[in-house]
């Protein structure tokens, strides 16, 4: 578990309202202002019967799962199945597919992938064979 998940989790479970609206606050804006501090201390105030009636007290607002960035409010299992069409990776012929286990390890071995289509290639007469004919005929 994440150290911000391990806050969030400590200010849903162990913290009054007000106390985590300060968490919420400290963790999601740049400055801890004035204002923030008044109106904390008047929902501590209000929660112990020690409101001031002439003025309005804001109601909590907890830190939850989403507030914070890295802390997402709903998570979910992404799994990658298979990639299809590829083009230009590695020695994977162009148009190529994998697929992946659903759970576990997929190992991926280059005797597995499918080979490239044939191309027809010029050849190339690295034996020299054009030295050849000329030795046959300086020796006449």
């Amino acid at each position: 578990m994440s150290v911000l998940d391990s806050i969030i989790v400590w200010t849903e479970q162990d913290l009054p309202d007000w106390q985590s609206d300060a968490v919420r606050r400290l963790l999601t804006q740049d400055r801890f202002t004035d204002n923030d501090k008044n109106e904390l201390l008047r929902m501590l105030k209000s929660r112990h019967g020690l409101g001031d009636d002439t003025k309005s007290v804001s109601s909590p607002q907890p830190l939850r799962r989403g507030d914070v960035s890295g802390a997402p409010q709903v998570t979910a299992k992404i799994i990658l199945k298979a990639m299809k069409d590829m083009s230009d990776v590695n020695a994977i012929p162009n148009g190529s597919s994998l697929l992946f286990a659903h759970e576990g390890l997929t190992v991926i071995s280059s005797w597995e992938l499918p080979l490239p289509p044939e191309d027809p290639q010029t050849s190339m007469d690295l034996e020299g064979s054009q030295t050849d004919s000329n030795t046959s005929e300086s020796g006449n």
